[in-house]
């Protein structure tokens, strides 16, 4: 087994939990100028961001409005960090994607040129 790294992380009320991670993981993800900490929390803020999105659009279920209000704050504090948004950065944007369900369906012709189609 190759040597390992561990990191230590600090919730708001003070809770802390360590992770260990492969030696050199975290200096392979560095750019110029980036200190291993930034790595680190970029990783975790990517995550999240993932996360809550995963929770606010693609349950079977009806969303919570405080889900959808963590997952676009979520969203805002990704762009903020990263400069790009989530859904640039996913590939995908579900309000792009509702907009094209809605006009890729089938739709029933009811009328055609003022009146109703034979029956």
């Amino acid at each position: 087994m190759a040597d390992t790294e561990t990191y230590t992380v600090v919730a708001p009320n003070d809770d802390e939990d360590d992770v260990e991670l492969p030696a050199g993981l975290v200096d392979m993800l560095t750019e110029a100028g980036e200190t291993r900490s930034r790595v680190l929390t970029d990783v975790v803020a990517q995550a999240m961001a993932q996360q809550a999105h995963m929770l606010a659009n693609h349950t079977e279920t009806e969303t919570p409005d405080d889900i959808d209000e963590i997952n676009d704050t979520a969203e805002q504090l990704f762009e903020d960090r990263f400069g790009t948004s989530l859904a640039d950065a996913l590939g995908h944007d579900h309000w792009l994607s509702a907009v094209r369900t809605r006009f890729s369906q089938p739709r029933q012709i009811t009328e055609v040129r003022g009146e109703s189609p034979p029956l």
